[in-house]
C-alpha cells in the first residue's frame, strides 16, 4: 500500500519540473501565478504536517521533494519578474 503513496507522491513532486525547465530556458514568468505557487506551498506545509502526524514516510518524503520544487519555482518567479 505504501508503494502507491510513493508513486503518487513521485508524480506530484515532478509535476512542476516541466514548468521549471521552461522558466529556466525562457526566463519568462508572465504566465506564472504567484497565488498558485503560494497555494502549493501551503499545501506542502499541511500535507507534510499530516504526514508527520500519521508517521507516513511516503507523504513526508514526497512533500519534501514537491516543496523543494515549489520553492525553486517561487525563486524563479521572483527573480525573473523583476526583469520584466
Amino acid at each position: 500500500m505504501e508503494l502507491v503513496g510513493y508513486i503518487a507522491g513521485f508524480f506530484s513532486a515532478v509535476s512542476l519540473l516541466p514548468q521549471i525547465r521552461k522558466t529556466l530556458i525562457t526566463r519568462n514568468v508572465k504566465g506564472l501565478s504567484l497565488g498558485m505557487i503560494l497555494a502549493y506551498l501551503m499545501a506542502v506545509i499541511f500535507w507534510s504536517w499530516y504526514g508527520i502526524l500519521k508517521s507516513s514516510p511516503p507523504i513526508i518524503l514526497t512533500q519534501i521533494l514537491f516543496g523543494a520544487s515549489t520553492i525553486f519555482l517561487l525563486i524563479l518567479r521572483l527573480k525573473y519578474k523583476r526583469n520584466d
